[in-house]
């Protein structure tokens, strides 16, 4: 058994374009949860996920705040209270359209390592920003 506090763990500052704070609680290198990611996410208002296929099958749950949720060329409003279930191959992004923080959760039960995600919501920030 495992009880972590979300915001004390370490994470990464992502930049704009996709500005986001991200913890990855549970997974490989974090506590040694093999079967399993819990990752947390604070979006602020205005600013989105970056845009990719899911490689794997997630699931979110939206905490506080609202936004759009775009999922293979469909647009979907999010609210608190909000769970999504991604399928492998889905291609989606996460834009918080609020006047709040959107607070999200997202689980994988086929887990990666943080350092792995962090390096890649790091690339897709910086890739961005050079074609802006």
């Amino acid at each position: 058994m495992k009880i972590k506090r979300i915001w004390d763990e370490d994470g990464v500052s992502v930049p704009h374009p996709f500005c986001r704070e991200v913890r990855m609680v549970f997974g490989p290198d974090r506590e040694e949860v093999k079967d399993c990611n819990l990752i947390c996410a604070l979006i602020p208002p205005g600013s989105s996920t970056d845009q990719r296929d899911r490689d794997r099958t997630e699931l979110l749950y939206i905490v506080e705040g609202k936004g759009e949720f775009f999922c293979n060329g469909e647009t979907y409003p999010l609210t608190s209270d909000s769970c999504v279930y991604v399928e492998a191959g889905d291609v989606i992004q996460i834009r918080n359209n609020g006047k709040e923080t959107l607070k999200l959760i997202s689980v994988y039960l086929e887990p990666f390592r943080a350092e792995d995600l962090y390096r890649r919501l790091l690339e897709s920030a910086r890739n961005e920003a050079s074609i802006s």
